[in-house]
């Protein structure tokens, strides 16, 4: 097993393990459509590997999941609160890789100077709300009904942690 840092040859990756979700459950990801190579180009700019590092997990030389470190706000005031993302091949599913990337994003995290962690979970996506708890994290926040997805709309919640 080894996390390693992304790069730009797992882009496409990257943007297969996220879109295994897209359409099917928008509670669990509220994205109805692949997003282009474009935006990933993008997202990869925006993830530097000394402020918000992405990064893969591979086993046996196979790429089995993903996750980063993600801006909160650029406003300096919430400079010490970053958000963490972590997708899982769906064939992966149930085998503790999920909870691998969120602690070593957790980790990665606490290393780069942050000092609180946050994690956004739509209504109906109960695995992200139980590994959340089980690490710790708390209900901070909830939003009802503010997130949209079509004519549809659900509770957005935010789960933090200090750490």
């Amino acid at each position: 097993m080894e996390i390693r840092p992304a790069t730009l040859d797992d882009l496409i990756i990257i943007a297969d393990i996220y879109h295994q979700n897209v359409g099917r459950s928008p509670m669990i990801t509220p994205i109805l459509e692949p997003r282009p190579l474009e935006d990933w180009n993008k997202w990869f700019e925006d993830h530097p590997q000394d402020k918000y590092p992405a990064y893969i997990l591979e086993i046996n030389d196979k790429i089995v999941g993903w996750g980063a470190i993600n801006s909160y706000s650029s406003l300096a005031a919430y400079c010490g609160i970053v958000s963490r993302s972590t997708y899982i091949c769906e064939t992966e599913h149930g085998k503790g890789y999920g909870t691998i990337l969120r602690n070593h994003g957790r980790e990665k995290a606490k290393e780069l100077g942050y000092h609180t962690l946050i994690s956004y979970v739509h209504e109906g996506n109960i695995p992200s709300m139980v590994m959340a708890e089980k690490e710790g994290m708390q209900l901070w926040a909830k939003f009802p009904k503010a997130a949209t997805c079509g004519k549809d709309r659900w509770d957005f919640y935010i789960y933090g942690m200090s750490i």
